[in-house]
């Protein structure tokens, strides 16, 4: 297969997916310490039986929750940013490709604003 690809941009595009690629696996390593760090503070309010425990349970799992959203739709956007990289290599780009992916970082920055 011959590929025709633009040096310079080829090299925009292989850093900005290495980048996009290590900051995806970071926040998975830091996500998991969360979800442990989630459980223990789940079971440390389940055994008080103070007042507004229930508070701090609904809340906690909320931003669980957000934060899971958070986590699913990053992961999203790294893999099709992954995959229109390969399409722009092999020539097979499509402009709806980048129309999705467009929705997808949308939708992580918007659950990222709520996530705050």
């Amino acid at each position: 297969m011959q590929y025709t690809v633009n040096a310079g941009t080829f090299d925009f595009l292989w850093e900005l997916m290495v980048l996009t690629f290590s900051q995806t696996a970071v926040t998975l390593v830091l996500y998991g310490v969360y979800l442990i760090l989630f459980v223990l503070s789940l079971y440390a309010l389940s055994c008080r039986k103070a007042a507004g425990t229930t508070l701090l349970i609904v809340a906690s799992c909320t931003m669980a929750v957000l934060a899971s959203t958070q986590m699913a739709l990053a992961v999203a956007l790294t893999a099709r940013f992954g995959r229109v990289t390969q399409e722009i290599v092999h020539n097979q780009f499509l402009a709806a490709d980048l129309k999705n992916a467009a929705r997808l970082d949308v939708a992580v920055k918007s659950v990222f604003v709520i996530n705050k």
